[in-house]
């Protein structure tokens, strides 16, 4: 994939805010996309499939602010639902019979 340099840095920052990493990131992006496909278009999902399983379909090239903007887009939702991490839970001490 052709990242501008710029963009995979400002990526990998906000991939490290997130508590993830690019590749995370990109994971999930990728998940949602392919589902929200198949459930537009289950029979065109299906046909294309199986063109590039077959060898018969070409590859497709994205701009990189086409990306962003996607990304954007599927993160909107995410960012409204951002679960954050749990505190940290104290564990009581058990009384050992000892002085302290």
């Amino acid at each position: 994939m052709k990242i501008h340099p710029a963009l995979r840095e400002e990526f990998q920052a906000a991939a490290r805010l997130r508590g993830g990493t690019m590749s995370t990131l990109l994971h999930q992006y990728i998940v949602k996309v392919v589902r929200e496909e198949k459930e537009r278009d289950p029979q065109a999902f299906a046909e294309t499939l199986t063109a590039i399983r077959a060898g018969g379909a070409e590859p497709v090239e994205m701009p990189a602010e086409d990306f962003e903007a996607l990304h954007k887009e599927a993160n909107k939702d995410k960012e409204a639902n951002k679960v954050k991490p749990a505190a940290a839970k104290r564990t009581p001490r058990r009384n050992s019979g000892g002085k302290r």
